[in-house]
């Protein structure tokens, strides 16, 4: 029955993406097949309501971050942040370096607030716009954007990821992160030579741009600088969001005061702009993060329901029996954790659920930090790809372009020469 639910699950999520219907449907859908096999082992509404209340309870924080990011993503849009940066690149000649520099900047955005989201809520837009003037193909900067957003998320101290494999995996944070140092040149610096090799081909040699420099002033930079310095001084996540739509929020009205309403409306449906010409900076607000919002509210209740019913022991079972070595195991369960979970957050709990038994803390660490880390965000459906995909209009057409997500994992099973030991042994 739970392969069954599987296979079914991944017709609805590949047929969603094929006739372009929303995943919400799909995943909804598998939520009621899920809740009715609960129900089927023994599962009632007295047993199963109090644990999805706790769930849910349990993901709010991320939900609240979804709502900042997407609230951030338009008051860097109205206050001139993004305009700033954009306005003084029209006289740039070195047009075809901005898809390295974007993959660049964005991942020194990201090892500073630790945060992907953060990050392509602030530079990812900034860079995405620049590359638009540059005429670079969505794709392929998009994808060098979705790569440099998710660096972070493995070596900085600030990274609430890392702190999430860390302690999942009881093994000391610091530690962890210097073994992530060891093992993210190699995937890092091949990644910047792609981008930097495709930049030659893609791109115009001049930016032009419709936005005058005299329309915009240096003060609008401020959110952006907010973000950096409360990241350098280890603040919360949530207060660094919260002080930088404060602070977009004021510059914007004092640029152009507007009534609460408007302002309210600006949060919450994002910017729109007055001028047509300026139509590339519309989007932000809590509407475009709606999406990955209900995706991880879907896939906490069926977690819920997993934990109830014992529904991954047929899994383990068969990766007890399995000859890969932990980093083969650790991305065969990724991608699966990754397309039932919807999320990360999820994945990570889910494979470490898979992968415990198998491996000390210091491996169950690696092998979490290179594959559930990453994984996710090369899932259409998942929050770790639609949160940026939502703030910068994108689409999953990105992901082969975002070299660092899958060399990292591709050069972690390749350090361990184990999977092919394994196999020559069984079948040599």
């Amino acid at each position: 029955m739970e392969l069954l639910l599987l296979i079914i699950l991944a017709i609805l999520l590949v047929s969603s993406t094929f006739f372009h219907i929303s995943v919400i449907y799909g995943l909804f859908l598998w939520l009621l097949m899920v809740l009715l096999y609960g129900f089927c082992h023994g599962c009632t509404l007295h047993t199963l309501f109090p644990v999805l209340i706790w769930k849910i309870s349990s993901v709010s924080g991320v939900l609240i971050t979804f709502a900042l990011i997407g609230m951030l993503s338009a008051v860097l849009r109205s206050c001139g942040s993004i305009s700033l940066v954009i306005s003084f690149c029209h006289h740039l000649t070195l047009g075809k370096l901005v898809l390295p520099a974007s993959f660049f900047l964005c991942s020194f955005m990201s090892f500073c607030t630790g945060s992907a989201f953060a990050t392509v809520a602030s530079i990812g837009l900034i860079c995405a716009s620049v590359g638009h003037m540059a005429d670079i193909p969505n794709a392929l900067l998009y994808g060098a954007i979705l790569s440099g957003i998710y660096v972070g998320d493995r070596i900085s101290p600030v990274s609430s990821s890392a702190a999430l494999v860390s302690d999942i995996a009881g093994y000391n944070l610091y530690d962890n992160i210097h073994s992530m140092f060891n093992r993210f040149s190699v995937p890092f610096f091949i990644s910047l030579l792609l981008y930097a090799l495709l930049g030659l081909f893609y791109g115009s040699s001049h930016i032009q741009t419709a936005i005058s420099v005299q329309t915009v002033s240096w003060i609008s930079i401020l959110p952006v600088l907010l973000i950096l310095l409360f990241s350098y001084l280890k603040c919360n996540s949530k207060l660094t969001l919260i002080c930088a739509i404060g602070s977009g929020f004021l510059i914007t009205a004092l640029r152009s005061p507007f009534s609460v309403r408007a302002g309210f409306t600006l949060l919450f449906s994002g910017y729109h702009a007055s001028d047509a010409a300026l139509s590339m900076l519309n989007g932000g607000g809590i509407l475009s993060m709606l999406r990955p919002m209900l995706i991880i509210l879907i896939a906490t209740c069926y977690v819920a329901v997993f934990e109830l019913t014992g529904f991954l022991k047929p899994l383990q079972n068969i990766l007890r029996n399995l000859t890969f070595s932990d980093m083969g195991k650790g991305i065969l369960v990724s991608v699966l954790s990754s397309i039932l979970a919807g999320s990360q957050t999820l994945a990570v709990i889910l494979s470490s659920l898979l992968l415990k038994e198998e491996t000390d803390h210091k491996k169950l660490a690696d092998t979490l930090e290179d594959t559930s880390i990453l994984i996710p965000a090369m899932i259409p459906w998942s929050t770790a790809f639609s949160v940026p995909a939502a703030a910068l209009s994108a689409s999953a057409l990105c992901i082969p372009f975002a070299f660092y997500l899958y060399l990292v994992p591709l050069y972690a099973w390749f350090r361990d020469s184990r999977p092919l030991c394994s196999f020559s042994q069984k079948f040599g």
